[in-house]
């Protein structure tokens, strides 16, 4: 599990998990429902944007893959 930050703040956790050629990561977050926020991965010197979170019952949340190359 890795933490998900805004502001430094941990404001959630993802999963990461590698599968061939990929990896699936899949975000959970407790965030303000009156703003969209978008999750950034970082990785040495390399920023990737994974996407925007969506809501997810009480919560936000993101589901994707990245080729491993990406990052």
């Amino acid at each position: 599990m890795y933490e998900i930050q805004l502001a430094d703040k941990v404001v959630g956790q993802a999963q990461v998990a590698r599968q061939g050629l990929y990896y699936y990561i899949q975000c959970f977050c407790e965030l303000n429902s009156d703003t969209i926020y978008r999750i950034v991965v970082t990785c040495g010197e390399k920023r990737l944007d994974l996407g925007v979170c969506v809501p997810t019952g009480k919560s936000f949340g993101l589901s994707t893959k990245v080729a491993i190359k990406r990052l």
